[in-house]
């Protein structure tokens, strides 16, 4: 029997437990208690309960009992009211919201950067719809806030061998080992998390990540464009701040670059861009096929065009070699 064809989220638990897991509390190593019905601190005694083979870390501080509460509320609520679709309407539903097929070859390139002996991490995973039909190789650990999500994820990915496992986790309390990340990716998750909140998500990164890492991390961006657009049909671009239920911050890549500008203490290279250029939900834009090729095209030789009307920019970041010691900025304003 293909032993790759047997993976699922109990033999990903699994390795994951040898290998990068520890209790977010005292990053001592985790265990599987005899029922495997719950995980339990070798050192500390805390206990982390499963949930259809879903490990549930309790959250603290400012996490989602407090800043974030709301929007964990939300999006349980949200994923409630999916539980009776399948794998199409889930599907579906994911791609209201972003173009599913260009994320997911924007996912694949990332993860191909590497190897199989690699653990990833992606943060705000949802219903791990860009993961779907992933070949085998590196594993990611998808977390997210919303136990709804996860089990939607779980039911995504089910009739598939699995690179992905997942963990309802707060961000800024990451239940990770030190230095045990060769590399995180993140779509829309940042963008929603109150300054407390992710000043601790990047000391998290900073903890868990390996020296020669690589991040990739996309956001909405505020194109001068759809700015325009919204001012034609009398409203105003929302692009800062509580917004509905969460926080929302469309930034421009100026300003996330600069938010990360001193994360390990600034010895990053540093590459930016957009994508879902003709990607626009919010005005009705959702073109099948997606013009992949158009926008591959776009972003790499008119950047400068592309930002006018680019629904994400995105952020790569990795470490610098010890000879160069100029910080993020001056990589990516060149």
């Amino acid at each position: 029997m293909d032993l790759v064809a047997t993976v699922s989220q109990s033999d990903l638990l699994e390795a994951a437990l040898t290998e990068v897991l520890a209790c977010p509390d005292c990053q001592a190593r985790l265990v599987l208690e005899a029922a495997g019905k719950s995980l339990r601190c070798g050192s500390c005694g805390s206990t982390t309960p499963l949930v259809e083979g879903i490990p549930v870390f309790a959250s603290s501080g400012p996490g989602p009992e407090g800043l974030q509460a709301e929007e964990m509320a939300f999006r349980n609520q949200a994923a409630s009211e999916q539980l009776r679709n399948d794998t199409a309407d889930l599907l579906s539903v994911a791609g209201k919201h972003h173009s599913v097929p260009l994320m997911g070859r924007y996912a694949h390139h990332f993860r191909s950067h590497f190897s199989a002996g690699d653990w990833l991490l992606d943060i705000g995973t949802g219903y791990s719809w860009h993961w779907k039909n992933a070949e085998p190789g590196p594993r990611v650990i998808g977390i997210d806030l919303s136990l709804g999500n996860l089990l939607l994820a779980q039911r995504l990915l089910a009739d598939q061998p699995r690179c992905v496992l997942l963990i309802c986790a707060d961000a800024s309390r990451l239940p990770l080992a030190n230095g045990s990340l060769a590399g995180a990716w993140s779509v829309q998750a940042f963008q929603l998390f109150p300054e407390p909140i992710f000043q601790q998500v990047q000391r998290e990164l900073d903890r868990v990540l390996r020296k020669d890492f690589m991040m990739e991390l996309h956001h909405l961006h505020p194109a001068l464009l759809y700015r325009f657009l919204c001012r034609l049909r009398g409203r105003t671009l929302h692009r800062r701040g509580r917004h509905g239920p969460f926080e929302t911050n469309r930034l421009l890549l100026a300003e996330w670059l600069q938010r990360w500008a001193s994360f390990r203490e600034g010895r990053l290279e540093a590459s930016s861009g957009y994508s879902e250029l003709f990607f626009h939900p919010e005005l009705g834009v959702r073109p099948r096929p997606y013009p992949s090729g158009l926008e591959r095209f776009l972003v790499q030789h008119a950047p400068g065009f592309s930002s006018l009307f680019a629904r994400q920019g995105y952020l790569r970041l990795k470490n610098r070699s010890c000879r160069n010691r100029s910080n993020a900025l001056e990589a990516i304003s060149r």
